[in-house]
């Protein structure tokens, strides 16, 4: 892996046994290297206008419709 940002191979090692991947990182660390890499990169930016809540609630009410 050429990327700069790649995490290096201890590095790398630990966070996929923390994932449950070391026998999967021991046989293609290329494969999941790049994965981890892809995966912490941002989807797309937002756009300019962005609101949290882009359309309001149908319908909200605190109190429960059915027994609990």
């Amino acid at each position: 892996m050429t990327d700069d940002t790649a995490p290096n191979a201890e590095h790398m090692r630990l966070l996929a046994d923390l994932r449950g991947l070391g026998r999967t990182f021991e046989k293609f660390p290329d494969t999941v290297t790049t994965a981890f890499v892809r995966g912490r990169r941002p989807i797309g930016s937002l756009p300019d206008k962005f609101t949290p809540v882009t359309e309001p609630a149908g319908r909200f009410s605190a109190q429960a419709e059915y027994g609990e």
